[in-house]
């Protein structure tokens, strides 16, 4: 009989083994007695505050993944909820969908409501490649009709561009710099006539610190000339002279008189001829205070 006494004990203890494996399973998500969508609708609007709690990015995430992102995309469309709901449904979509939801958020930044446009670029940062993004955010920063968007989707491009070893083609130049020209960052008129917006020295910033190509910076620098000389703000002269002295490789701690002579006459000058008459007077402080370059995008 001894050797029956182990079978005996496997016997035994065998029907416990796939019980404990089963208890170990997890419960599926309870889902909402309502409807999925109705609940998330719900949800949205008993919101308080400005920001999801993580209770709810939890309740979310336990529910099938497909429906909730497009139960959420629905409500970022809704025109008659709240912008401060859409934008929330909107930053909802990203962090609860993940990659899934890339092409819903793209397709919202055409959305007509500024702040879904803005909540959809903030996701999109989190969730997508940086060449993709580099590119649709440099869009954005060019087309986009609020100029928080555009200055946000700079910002964006500037934060890719950093990341990606901030090598800058021509044609992402190109586009910079039609952003710095554009009408729509003066008050009023374009540059020899209006005042600028921070987006037109942020765009300026934004070339000091690509990486062209010699042959692409040269031609650049030239484009940039007619903000030096021809900007009706004094300010933005200052910073187009500093793009060009960057982009030249030019490093300097202070302006020289012939800068000051430069930015005082908004006419083109030969700027060899008037260094040579100004060697022997001396340097002078070129900045005012106001005039102080904005806070580093990089």
């Amino acid at each position: 009989m001894r050797p029956f006494v182990p079978c005996l004990m496997i016997m035994a203890v065998a029907p416990l083994i796939p019980l404990t494996h089963i208890s170990a399973i997890p419960k599926p998500a309870t889902l909402p007695s309502s409807s999925l969508e109705s609940e998330i609708r719900s949800d949205l609007e008993s919101l308080k505050s400005a920001e999801l709690s993580p209770e709810l990015l939890i309740k979310w995430r336990a529910w099938p993944k497909d429906r909730v992102v497009t139960a959420l995309y629905q409500e970022a469309k809704i025109p008659n909820l709240s912008p401060e709901k859409r934008f929330l449904a909107t930053s909802a979509l990203g962090q609860v969908g993940g990659k899934s939801s890339e092409q819903k958020l793209t397709s919202l930044l055409k959305n007509p409501q500024w702040l879904v446009r803005l909540s959809a670029l903030s996701a999109l940062e989190k969730i997508s490649g940086h060449k993709e993004l580099k590119g649709l955010s440099l869009a954005l920063a060019q087309s986009d009709p609020s100029l928080m968007i555009r200055s946000q989707a700079l910002r964006v491009y500037a934060r890719k561009l950093a990341v990606m070893g901030r090598h800058m083609t021509r044609p992402e130049a190109n586009a910079i710099l039609q952003i710095a020209y554009s009408s729509k960052q003066y008050r009023p008129g374009n540059y020899d006539k209006g005042v600028p917006d921070e987006l037109v020295f942020r765009s300026l910033e934004v070339l000091r610190h690509g990486k062209l190509q010699d042959s692409d910076r040269k031609e650049i620098t030239s484009l940039i000339k007619p903000l030096m000389n021809r900007a009706h703000s004094r300010k933005l002269r200052v910073h187009a002279l500093f793009t060009i002295e960057t982009l030249q490789g030019v490093k300097r701690d202070s302006y020289s008189p012939k800068e000051r002579l430069v930015l005082a006459n908004k006419s083109d000058v030969n700027l060899k001829a008037q260094a040579q008459s100004l060697e022997s007077q001396p340097a002078a402080r070129l900045i005012r205070p106001e005039e102080q370059l904005p806070t580093p995008l990089f």
